[in-house]
């Protein structure tokens, strides 16, 4: 499409042989014109409002008409979600009615604030070091594809998070160096990988929601450094909302999609009509977003599912569940953990080490919405962070540091190998209703060292422990 550049109103020559006897009528002010068509809507809409709001009335109306549309769907809510596979979760949550002001766990726990949005961890053992995977909650809620975003950043290069290490003996918290990533690094989950042949090596999974799909970045690390050395990037089409990863190799791993459909931004559902008034743009291209807005208000469904990628090719590992999340591979390797989040249940996979098939072989009954999973060798125990209170998570995410609107989190914890049978027992180690932060989404813990963290997606600071959880 030729776009025909903006007439400029003419400028008065204002030399001494060029004025003209006055006419004694005042001369209008020249309108200002409307300019081309710009791409970035929000520029757009700074300098030209006026003239944005009366010609993009029907960007208003549609999505209005819309809304009115989902608005009226709860009230055939059961039979639809019956209809499509869905899963019936209400009576899942059963820390949802804790007694006022009830706490476990908190005591030597302290809130640090030199970081924040801390979503994901890892920890390696041997050095005891965390790995942890941070960004803003501010700017989060500008691109962050597991939420609604309301709009996208100006560009890659401020779409930046940050990963960190902490040590366990003396409590420095170090920011690592990206060397050699070109583009965003939006952080989300992370796994670690180690060979018992490169003791000073690390290798570090991230999941990296870059504005132009969300992918699986690779890296090297070498322990006593402060560097990640970029060693490549996975980007398929079988990773749509990528959530959690479990790293297998130095360059394969599993990943869980937490949505069947990915994301694009509200602001860019809302002003498709905009759009299309001035250059050519099909309409399938809204419908992602606004089948995510139906996944996400009618779930749970059976649409998620685990990818497993080695060597640049992705195929699918498991299939049909429900909101899958957090995702952690056993001390040997052999099984595979996988969170649903909106039912509140751990599948439990046999792992081929081989092929990297997986076979479902139970699950695990929590009883709250969970997120990520850690695992002590020391105690052979694994963790799980929890959202005892989906209700008030809510409000939290979209004013994450409103001290007033922090909703409850906990961690479980539970112990479980391959000859492991009958029903899964977990225990609570810690609940905090809102005193240190507004949600858990993952927990670490050392019992050697007798220190443990807790992280989360959308408050302020991290969580320190002088206790193993």
């Amino acid at each position: 499409m030729t776009e025909n550049p903006a007439k400029t109103p003419p400028v008065a020559d204002s030399s001494p042989n060029s004025q003209k006897p006055s006419t004694g009528a005042a001369q209008p002010a020249p309108k200002r014109p409307l300019p081309p068509y710009q791409p970035d809507f929000f520029d757009y809409v700074i300098d030209y409002g006026p003239a944005v709001f009366r010609y993009s009335i029907l960007s208003v109306v549609g999505p209005f008409v819309l809304f009115l549309i989902l608005l009226a769907l709860p009230f055939t809510r059961p039979p639809l979600l019956r209809a499509l596979g869905g899963e019936p979760h209400d009576q899942i949550f059963k820390f949802e009615h804790m007694p006022d002001g009830y706490t476990k766990g908190l005591e030597g726990c302290k809130l640090d604030e030199r970081t924040s949005g801390c979503e994901d961890m890892s920890i390696h053992h041997g050095s005891g070091s965390v790995f942890l995977a941070c960004g803003n909650p501010l700017d989060r809620l500008t691109w962050f594809p597991p939420l609604l975003p309301m709009c996208k950043h100006k560009s890659e290069a401020a779409n930046r998070d940050t990963a960190y290490k902490y040590d366990l003996e003396t409590g420095s918290l170090t920011p690592l160096k990206v060397l050699n990533l070109q583009g965003g690094f939006r952080l989300h989950g992370l796994s670690l990988y180690e060979e018992a042949d490169e003791p000073k090596k690390v290798w570090l999974h991230f999941i990296n929601h870059k504005e132009k799909g969300s992918c699986v970045s690779m890296f090297r690390h070498f322990l006593g450094t402060d560097e990640l050395d970029h060693i490549g990037t996975v980007c398929d089409s079988l990773i749509t909302s990528p959530n959690d990863v479990a790293a297998t190799s130095r360059n394969s791993f599993y990943v869980t999609n937490d949505h069947k459909y990915s994301v694009h931004t509200l602001i860019s559902t809302l002003e498709w009509p905009w759009y299309a008034a001035w250059v050519y743009k099909p309409f399938v291209s809204i419908w992602p977003t606004v089948l995510r807005i139906f996944e996400d208000v009618f779930a749970p469904f059976r649409w998620t599912n685990v990818i497993h990628c080695q060597e640049g090719s992705c195929r699918v590992a498991a299939d049909g569940l429900v909101g899958a999340n957090g995702l952690l591979l056993s001390g040997d390797g052999k099984t595979l953990f996988v969170n649903n989040f909106a039912i509140g249940r751990i599948y439990i996979y046999e792992r081929d080490t081989a092929t990297n098939d997986l076979t479902k072989r139970g699950e695990i009954i929590i009883g709250a919405g969970i997120d990520n999973l850690s695992y002590d060798p020391n105690t052979d125990e694994y963790l799980v962070a929890l959202f005892p209170n989906l209700h008030k998570a809510g409000p939290h995410f979209m004013n994450p540091f409103d001290t007033t609107k922090y909703a409850p989190s906990g961690v479980g914890k539970f112990r479980y190998n391959s000859s492991t049978s009958g029903e899964i027992s977990m225990d609570i180690v810690y609940y905090d209703p809102g005193k240190l932060t507004g949600d858990t989404t993952v927990a670490v813990s050392d019992s050697k060292r007798s220190k443990s963290l807790v992280g989360n997606v959308m408050s302020k600071g991290f969580v320190v422990c002088d206790h193993a959880l």
